[in-house]
């Protein structure tokens, strides 16, 4: 009680170590860790003192490095190592606060209901700013698709 008016914080109840659930789950990520961890340094050492590896290896070492250093309310976080690309999109709907993805915009013909646009979107833009590329490029293939590349 008194809480001002204020939610509970979702994660205050996983905090204090509820049941023995949290506690395997916890488990397993350090493992996960532990194994990746194991795995760069490996890496590391066989790659030492060839500068054409080690210049290879760069990237792909520093991406794998970065899941065990990020923080809970850092950005760039990364939630798919499959795809890395994801991003976290907050949604407004009660039943489900978090979809993960990408935004895309679909732009489709009145009438017969063809799509003749579609764009892949980093980041989180709002619907209003994704509606003037999705509008250029409807018009690019609008021109391209008629005879002469004259708009109807």
């Amino acid at each position: 009680a008194g809480g001002g008016g204020i939610a509970p914080d979702p994660w205050a109840r996983i905090q204090e170590g509820v049941g023995e659930g949290r506690k395997r789950a916890m488990r397993e990520v350090r493992r996960l860790k532990t194994m990746l961890g194991r795995v760069i340094c490996d890496i590391g050492r066989k790659i030492a003192g060839n500068a054409f590896l080690e210049q290879f290896f760069a990237e792909v070492l520093a991406f794998a490095a970065r899941p065990d250093n990020q923080e809970k309310n850092g950005k760039n976080k990364i939630y798919s190592i499959h795809a890395p690309e994801v991003e976290c999109i907050s949604e407004g709907k009660a039943h489900k606060k978090y979809e993960f993805g990408n935004k895309a915009s679909c732009a489709t013909t009145s009438r017969e209901g063809f799509v003749i646009g579609a764009l892949g979107l980093r980041g989180n833009p709002c619907d209003g700013h994704t509606l003037s590329g999705a509008i250029e490029q409807a018009e690019r293939w609008d021109c391209a698709a008629t005879p002469g590349g004259v708009p109807r």
